[in-house]
């Protein structure tokens, strides 16, 4: 994961971590399953949790007793089920590009 330093104006240092490399990296953690690394990064970086369900929705449900039993913890659980919505999350038009010139070539 990348980390950007800055010098904030009155010497105070502030450090960002960019949302695409963030957002990948929870692409990949879903789907390996590993719900609980993926649901408390997203937590901590206030990303919208409904990504879970709306990477691979299908994946998702079969394995939702995986889910439980990595976020045993009954606020998390809250917390989730209160995330959920019907939409698509925001976040995964970073990770889904509508054309071939939103893809960033390596």
């Amino acid at each position: 994961m990348t980390k950007t330093i800055l010098q904030m104006p009155r010497g105070n240092l502030e450090g960002i971590r960019h949302r695409i490399p963030l957002l990948y990296h929870a692409e990949n953690l879903i789907e390996s399953q590993q719900y609980g690394v993926a649901f408390r990064m997203l937590r901590k970086h206030k990303i919208n949790l409904n990504l879970i369900c709306d990477v691979n929705y299908e994946k998702f449900i079969n394995g939702v007793d995986k889910f439980i039993q990595q976020n045993f913890r009954i606020d998390y659980l809250n917390l989730f089920i209160t995330s959920l919505n019907e939409e698509e999350s925001k976040e995964l038009e970073f990770l889904k590009p509508r054309s071939g010139e939103d893809i960033i070539k390596r």
